[in-house]
């Protein structure tokens, strides 16, 4: 399977896509949650919590609605970032309480293809979604969320191509003062029918 010509590869309006996606999310900085029930000794704690770098997958469904503009839904799955608590009213816990066992993300975001025209295509893409924080240990949580980010789409062929996403992720959990951020960094394949 070879390069796409550029004549012949690039993003139309009317084409639907499906886009399976790997790869991390890495936590930035520290947040304070006031009262969260951690149920350390059948009571509430004020807790810190330090973001940490796991691994994601997901799936995302687009359609372009014209060649610049499109919209997609997305979900993805983590492992174990925002599972880490620094200190229990405050005091150091040196890292080792897990507050999360996964978490999973779904969203609705717009896209703005820069330059449709050819196999090599930048966008800008922002949205809006859910959080949901699951824990073993604690009381499991949905938030709102929303994202900005930025990407390229390679054509490889008329319908595959390689996408790499970087988007940074920001969420208020509820009882915290502090906004959560991580920034998710992908990549996958993204197959293509449709089109006009």
């Amino acid at each position: 399977m070879g390069m796409a010509n550029p004549c012949s590869a690039e993003v139309r309006g009317g084409m639907f896509e499906v886009n399976g996606y790997m790869g991390g999310l890495i936590g930035l900085g520290d947040a304070q949650w006031e009262g969260y029930p951690i149920y350390v000794g059948g009571s509430k704690h004020d807790i810190s919590i330090n973001p940490t770098t796991g691994n994601i997958a997901g799936l995302r469904l687009g359609y372009d609605i014209t060649s610049h503009i499109g919209g997609e839904l997305g979900w993805g799955l983590s492992n174990n970032d925002l599972n880490k608590i620094s200190k229990i009213d405050g005091q150091k816990v040196g890292d080792v309480e897990e507050l999360n066992d996964y978490e999973s993300l779904f969203y609705g975001n717009m896209i703005i293809h820069v330059m449709p025209e050819g196999w090599f295509v930048p966008f800008l893409t922002g949205g809006i979604g859910l959080i949901y924080l699951h824990s073993e240990g604690s009381e499991s949580k949905t938030d709102f969320a929303w994202n900005l980010g930025a990407g390229i789409k390679i054509f490889l062929t008329r319908k595959f191509a390689f996408r790499a996403d970087v988007r940074n992720f920001n969420f208020k959990p509820e009882n915290t003062g502090d906004h959560l951020n991580f920034l998710e960094v992908s990549g996958g394949l993204t197959w293509y029918f449709g089109g006009k």
